[in-house]
């Protein structure tokens, strides 16, 4: 079965190469959705490494009407493949659990679940010695089937799915870098984003 890492970036070039590495080696194609309207370093960045032949990356132009479910589900349909894991651009997976990905997968197959929970750490500092107690535990599923899709516009969620699991945190657990990386600056920038998108996903009746 083909296992397809997708990760969407913007400007985060200084957490993004972790991002994809913490996938390369683990998984049979790597996809970066690159915004259009991305600062420049990060596609120039991209098109001068020197890339495996299962990594990929492309620009999207993105759209308010289809938000960040419109730019997941583009990429899922670009990787044509049977699992996917999804990252940001600001999360990283270790190698101890990195490793266990496909064998995840496999099971999960094996036992018809379509979607997989992982706990994601929110860390507050490089060294890994805190993270977010406000929002632990914290399970997303970014582990599933390469049919299932994203939908609303912000803080998107998976549909189509109809046997979800939940792996263990020895397993696999995920990392999310924002509070240590994200200037002020980018706070308010991405704030006022997520209320726009919202405001037009409670417009079209989602309650949240």
């Amino acid at each position: 079965m083909k296992v397809a890492g997708i990760i969407l970036a913007k400007d985060r070039l200084y957490c993004l190469p972790h991002a994809i590495q913490s996938l390369l080696d683990y998984v049979d194609q790597v996809y970066v959705q690159v915004d259009d309207t991305s600062q420049p370093d990060v596609t120039h960045w991209l098109a001068n490494q020197s890339w495996p032949e299962h990594f990929g990356w492309g620009a999207y132009h993105f759209n308010e009407d289809t938000g960040f479910a419109g730019a997941y589900n583009a990429a899922i349909e670009h990787c044509q493949a049977d699992w996917i894991i999804q990252l940001d651009s600001d999360e990283t997976i270790q190698p101890k659990y990195a490793t266990n990905i496909k064998s995840i997968v496999h099971e999960a197959h094996q036992t018809g679940h379509d979607a997989i929970e992982s706990l994601m750490l929110h860390w507050l500092d490089k060294e890994r010695t805190r993270h977010r107690e406000d929002v632990h535990p914290h399970y997303p599923t970014r582990l599933y089937r390469g049919e299932v899709r994203y939908r609303w516009r912000v803080h998107s969620d998976l549909t189509g799915y109809k046997k979800p699991g939940r792996v263990s945190p020895e397993r696999l657990t995920l990392e999310h870098w924002n509070m240590v990386y994200r200037s002020q600056d980018e706070w308010g920038e991405v704030n006022e984003r997520y209320d726009r998108l919202l405001a037009l996903d409670r417009a079209d009746g989602r309650q949240v």
